[in-house]
């Protein structure tokens, strides 16, 4: 009888240790579910030199980052971007770091293809207006209108133009016409006219996806 009881006592025992172990192997596996879905709360959107400092580890002057978007349960964006070293956006998205190399550099090309792509179409629809606006500027020198007020006129209008283009810059284009005409005159800001005019017309007719991967 006692040895009976001794191999129930046993077996009960055991029963119990697999019992736990199952617990900690099924509480490691939520931890390590856990930790992917925290690891994947980012997306890459490619690299940039113009923040050199990681938000993670703090190192400073870095050669470049990792532009990293938050993303929500869903997997849609969740706040501004943060930008870590490669090492860092490594351990925060769970890869090893050519992997994340290899993501921002795809990320990188294709952020390429889409600027590409909006000013070759910015430059197809301003380029009407532009060449309406250098044809309206020449009859006006011709005519011998008051150098100023046309000056002033067409500095808005290359802004209006450049706004189509690429709204950016409609500041620089307006202060490039009025800088040359104080400078040079009306024939200044026909030749700043024209800079414009070839830079769009290259640009209208660009292949998007010629860009090296």
């Amino acid at each position: 009888m006692a040895s009976r009881d001794h191999l129930r006592h046993t077996l009960s025992v055991l029963t119990l240790q697999n019992h736990f172990a199952n617990m900690v192997v099924h509480g490691d596996a939520r931890s390590r579910r856990k930790e992917h879905d925290m690891r994947a709360a980012f997306k890459i959107m490619g690299t940039t030199d113009l923040f050199t400092d990681c938000e993670c580890c703090h190192r400073t002057h870095l050669r470049s980052t990792v532009a990293l978007q938050p993303l929500d349960q869903d997997g849609s964006p969740d706040g501004e971007l943060t930008y870590y070293g490669t090492g860092c956006a490594a351990t925060a998205m769970g890869w090893s770091s050519y992997r994340v190399r290899k993501a921002a550099r795809y990320a990188n090309y294709e952020a390429a293809i889409a600027r590409r792509t909006e000013l070759r179409d910015g430059a197809r629809s301003a380029l009407p207006r532009l060449r309406e606006f250098r044809a309206v500027l020449l009859r006006r020198m011709e005519a011998g209108e008051d150098p100023a007020t046309v000056a002033a006129a067409h500095a808005n209008r290359l802004g209006t133009a450049m706004w189509r283009y690429d709204p950016a810059r409609r500041a620089e284009a307006e202060d490039a016409a009025r800088g040359s005409f104080a400078t040079g005159g009306l024939a200044a800001v026909l030749a700043t006219y024209d800079r414009y005019l070839t830079e769009m017309t290259r640009m209208s007719v660009v292949d998007p996806t010629a860009v090296t991967y």
